[in-house]
């Protein structure tokens, strides 16, 4: 499973410091084949390119020397929701000698005071990841501009656009996410009606309208060609489930 974090702090030593943290968790969850990364930003016009890659914001704007500064804090959470994130988790972190709101309004936000030690990192990711795998039956498809929720028969096929994918799905709907094929691929191991054909294609059998001799023409009526092999590999799949 990847877990990708955004983290905005003004202060650059708090950064590292940050980014020193993710490194060790890295290093622990690896084995366990959890791939953790972290991108630190010192503006939240670049954090927001691509914002829907992101797994989790980490994000402190506050100044030490004014105690009333958490209001950017609060600032930077309404924006990032703005940006159309809507359920991503956003941690915002206080300095000691900064005033720190009781609670806030803002869905999916938690508060905390610094210093930041490596046992609330690891909380945080523990959390996220929890809630990803706790929907066995549905997928996050991320798309540049948007996110989707999705029962496994929702997604019709996805073809490679490297480094990228294109996940095509129900409705007419297509999500260019930014994590290529095998690592999609590998999100969905564990449904049998869906093959990976190489490094080109993930197909969903279930949406497989007719198999020809080197193709097969999908509920959406994409022609997509394959090799002899390939039609071996589907059909005995669609035997078998």
């Amino acid at each position: 499973m990847t877990f990708n974090t955004a983290v905005f702090d003004t202060h650059p030593g708090d950064r590292r410091q940050l980014e020193r943290i993710f490194a060790k968790e890295t290093d622990i969850r690896k084995h366990k084949g959890e791939l953790v990364s972290c991108e630190t930003f010192g503006s939240t016009q670049s954090m927001l390119v691509s914002p829907m890659k992101y797994d989790l914001f980490i994000v402190d704007a506050t100044d030490k020397d004014d105690p009333e500064s958490y209001t950017v804090n609060l600032e930077i959470a309404k924006e990032i929701r703005r940006a159309g994130v809507k359920d991503t988790p956003i941690a915002l972190l206080f300095r000691e000698e900064v005033n720190m709101p009781p609670s806030c309004d803002i869905p999916g936000v938690t508060l905390y005071h610094k210093p930041v030690v490596s046992a609330y990192i690891r909380e945080l990711i523990d959390t996220v990841m929890g809630k990803k795998s706790g929907l066995p039956s549905h997928y996050e498809i991320r798309g540049q501009e948007e996110t989707w929720y999705l029962h496994i028969d929702e997604i019709l096929y996805a073809i490679a656009d490297t480094p990228y994918t294109d996940v095509y799905m129900t409705e007419g709907r297509m999500a260019h996410t930014l994590e290529d094929l095998p690592v999609t691929a590998a999100y969905m191991k564990k449904e049998t009606h869906v093959v990976r054909l190489g490094k080109r294609y993930i197909i969903n059998t279930h949406h497989i309208k007719k198999v020809g001799n080197i193709h097969v023409i999908m509920d959406d009526g994409r022609k997509i060609n394959l090799t002899p092999v390939d039609i071996m590999i589907i059909r005995k799949r669609m035997k078998d489930t």
